[in-house]
């Protein structure tokens, strides 16, 4: 039986505040999972270390290379990514830890209130489908970021809330010089933002008309975001929203992938939502659907998959993310977006 990600995780989390340490061993080696990617292997590691941090104080005491050791012994086969995971978590953390003294800006937004600290100078900047996208100066480091407010729904159940800002913090994960980084992921009640750089430049919406009839360097940048979509697929993660808008061109000229609001976390194995699977329902699934009706299945109408606007959550996959790509061409080529003619 396939099971995702996001109820492996759920389940680990269920059963560490009922008081049953359930560890990642015991998670991996288990008759329901099936065979587990390095990067799901990574989250269920990361993610009992912070349950370990909560539930066991002495935990805390242990440092960085304690806890390599430890988690080096027990899983020696990913040592190495284990060693650059920790260390670049271990590194947020001291960031966090920077900037708390630093008290929170409270500013108004479309759902309300949110104090995000270490922000200042905070100014809307444009608003989409799935949330407001602000500029601001972080205060250290000293330096411009552009701050996306994800929209929020009162039909979404704390489940599906968990879910949207747990695929947050998997994007955030994405380390590849054509993907925006994130420098934080945060949650104010139940309200998820992400910190990024602020990208001069434009997008790819705007800028497309330079590459007319260069077919060159068209099929060079195409080249280049395909790799880095490919990245993000070697990770189990699904973007789910490309378009031309998404892509935006640094001032070097190269283009930088952005916009991961509905990035979604692939099922071990397949590679897809098994649609056939005809087990107990559940809960990830469950905030899938609950994510669904509320969203959709992400995407913008015009560069949607078949998929996409058929509404089923279950169905995507990586071909949802290459039909994406292909009318990112199909635009660049004729110079239109899929589905309008010149007259």
């Amino acid at each position: 039986m396939n099971i995702s990600p996001d109820e492996l995780l759920d389940t680990q989390d269920d059963n560490w505040s009922k008081g049953k340490r359930t560890w990642v061993e015991e998670i991996v080696f288990s008759d329901n999972a099936s065979t587990i990617s390095d990067s799901v292997l990574l989250d269920l590691i990361c993610n009992e270390i912070r349950l370990r941090e909560n539930f066991e104080p002495e935990f805390l005491s242990l440092g960085l290379p304690e806890r390599l050791k430890e988690y080096s012994k027990r899983f020696p086969a990913i040592a190495e990514k284990l060693k650059k995971q920790l260390e670049f978590e271990s590194h947020l953390q001291d960031e966090e830890r920077e900037s708390s003294h630093l008290s929170a800006v409270p500013f108004n937004y479309a759902g309300g209130i949110i104090d995000i600290p270490n922000l200042k100078d905070i100014e809307e900047f444009e608003s989409g489908g799935f949330g407001t996208i602000y500029l601001a100066r972080q205060i250290l480091p000293d330096r411009q970021v552009a701050v996306k407010i994800n929209q929020t729904d009162s039909r979404l159940d704390e489940l599906s809330i968990r879910t949207l800002h747990r695929e947050a913090q998997r994007a955030a994960k994405l380390r590849h010089p054509n993907i925006i980084e994130i420098y934080e992921v945060g949650k104010v009640g139940n309200q998820s933002y992400f910190i990024m750089p602020f990208i001069k430049g434009g997008n790819l919406k705007s800028g497309k008309m330079a590459f007319h009839n260069d077919f060159i360097n068209i099929s060079r940048l195409m080249a280049t975001i395909s790799r880095a979509v490919s990245y993000a697929h070697s990770l189990d993660i699904l973007h789910c929203d490309l378009k031309p808008s998404n892509i935006l061109i640094n001032e070097q000229g190269q283009p930088i992938l952005t916009d991961f609001g509905f990035a979604i976390g692939l099922m071990p194995d397949n590679q897809s939502f098994n649609e056939n699977n005809k087990s107990e329902p559940i809960d990830s699934r469950a905030a899938g659907e609950t994510l669904s009706s509320v969203f959709g299945t992400g995407g913008t109408p015009e560069y949607m998959a078949p998929e996409q606007t058929s509404g089923n959550y279950q169905s995507l996959s990586i071909e949802t993310d290459i039909y994406g790509l292909g009318y990112i061409l199909y635009e660049l080529l004729t110079g239109n977006p899929p589905g309008i003619r010149q007259g």
